[in-house]
């Protein structure tokens, strides 16, 4: 598995997440704190 920050500009920041098979992904956000959740399956 490999990930890498690919991008920020302008405050949009991009991730790409690199898996060895297909898997299923969740994405989604908390609050307090605010943040991105993301759930990669394995």
């Amino acid at each position: 598995m490999a990930v890498a920050i690919t991008g920020d500009y302008e405050g949009v920041l991009s991730v790409g997440i690199g898996m060895r098979k297909q898997t299923s992904v969740k994405v989604f956000t908390l609050t307090r704190p605010t943040r991105v959740v993301i759930d990669v399956g394995h």
